[in-house]
């Protein structure tokens, strides 16, 4: 994704050089100031509309190349980006674009202990800094981003003190850079040390724990109370939690409709979960599947109105340097990134922790959107906005495949927005201790790599 005006030139340029005679090249931006281009992706910038036929930024194209700078729905998003397909025989009109916006926070950060079988760890953090997210409009949150990259380009950083304070036997920082300017850190260390790791932890406010006797370990975190929220901050969550529970009941009972709707018309299902799933879908299945009927097309718009509205927890308010889902993760999560924790050996016990499929253990996190994802599969089945996040984030260059869609097992109800807030209040609510007991043997995992996602 590029996000400055020369970037994004250039990559226009080098697009002008490729692009087929039966592209419709989409450019949401204008001729002179197109930024955030990619083959298929935007970024909204600017006002009015322009069509312009053979030539791109000077360049000489058989591709018909069309300008939409007035769509500005999502300038304020943070690192939002636009998926647009057509084919240039379509007819010429916004509704048959595809349009998607690719949801992070500005600022995303990750956590990882690996314990070793010789009773050793290693801890590795990474911090990703959007660079201009929504297109530069947002002076407070530009600030708060340029902030943070001289925090960690000086290492005055939290994260610096909790290395330094490890007293590592080896440790590694990597900083990456896009268009001049930081835009990740990551940070590994090893140490066999067991008050080491307790160190690390206090800094952030957690009693943590390292003990290995009679061929048993036990880590222990016993998270605090968090802190890094302000009055005022706090304040916001509180009163948008029951706004936000609300749009989440809305896109909920949106989806039972759908559900509803296709359980009585297997005809329909096709036809309706292309539309539902357009911008994961291979342009052949999506016309393959032929035109929704009326009401099943309404029934879709109102599902992806509803995941829209839900997902506006990422947008980042003009004049304010936080999302609404950030301001989540500072007034509920003790911990100070997204915890996963792997260990070498057989697991005996396993409290708090949440298990994945791979063994990882995983904490923290508590923020709104990771709350609803920890609902997932309790009121509907599959879920048609997850499905969508994860597509965008594993699969972005992908397909998702629509006979897969088409088949699965569909389940739903409808929760009041009451129920809604109350199951997610528990999600947000951490563990009293965060323990995991094992026998440490067998061989180690590859160590954590600068490119690996913790």
């Amino acid at each position: 994704m590029w996000r400055d005006p020369a970037a994004g030139t250039e990559a226009l340029q080098g697009l002008a050089q490729t692009a087929a005679p039966t592209d419709l090249v989409a450019v949401v931006g204008t001729a002179d100031r197109a930024v955030g281009l990619e083959r298929r992706a935007f970024v909204p910038f600017g006002e009015g509309l322009e069509q312009g036929h053979g030539s791109l930024l000077g360049r000489e194209t058989p591709a018909r190349v069309v300008f939409f700078p007035g769509y500005t729905e999502t300038t304020t998003m943070a690192e939002t980006s636009r998926t647009v397909r057509a084919r240039a025989s379509a007819p010429l009109t916004l509704g048959l674009l595809v349009l998607v916006a690719c949801f992070e926070d500005p600022v995303e950060e990750r956590l990882s202990v690996r314990f070793r079988s010789d009773g050793c760890y290693e801890i590795t953090s990474s911090v990703e800094i959007a660079n201009d997210p929504g297109g530069g409009g947002n002076e407070a949150l530009a600030r708060r981003l340029e902030e943070t990259r001289r925090l960690y380009e000086g290492q005055g950083d939290a994260w610096t003190r909790r290395f330094e304070a490890l007293g590592a036997s080896w440790d590694r920082l990597v900083l990456e850079r896009g268009s001049g300017r930081l835009a990740r850190v990551e940070r590994s260390a090893s140490a066999c040390n067991p008050d080491g790791m307790s160190r690390f932890f206090a800094d952030a406010g957690l009693a943590a724990s390292v003990r290995i006797a009679s061929g048993e370990a036990v880590f222990e975190i016993f998270p605090g109370r968090p802190s890094r929220a302000s009055r005022a901050q706090r304040d916001r969550v509180a009163e948008t939690l029951g706004a936000w529970s609300e749009a989440v009941a809305g896109y909920l009972v949106a989806v039972d409709r759908l559900y509803v709707h296709l359980a009585g018309r297997p005809e329909s299902v096709r036809p309706c979960l292309a539309v539902l799933y357009r911008e994961h879908l291979a342009d052949e299945a999506v016309e393959s599947a032929g035109a929704p009927d009326e009401e099943g097309a309404r029934l879709v718009d109102g599902v992806r109105d509803g995941r829209a509205t839900v997902l506006e927890v990422f947008d980042v308010p003009e004049g304010e340097a936080y999302g609404l889902n950030e301001l989540s993760l500072l007034v509920f999560d003790p911990f100070p990134a997204p915890l996963s924790v792997t260990v070498a050996g057989e697991v005996l016990e396993v409290e708090g922790f949440e298990r994945s499929g791979d063994g990882t253990l995983r904490a923290g996190g508590f923020g709104f959107v990771a709350a609803l994802e920890g609902l997932e599969g309790r009121w509907i089945a599959p879920d048609p906005l997850f499905t969508h996040l994860r597509a965008m984030r594993e699969v972005p260059d992908g397909h998702l495949d629509l006979n897969i869609l088409a088949t699965a097992e569909r389940r739903s109800s409808a929760p009041s927005a009451r129920e809604v807030e109350e199951a997610l209040k528990a999600r947000l609510s951490p563990a009293r201790v965060y323990r995991v007991r094992w026998a440490p043997s067998g061989e180690d995992g590859p160590a954590p790599r600068a490119d690996s996602s913790s």
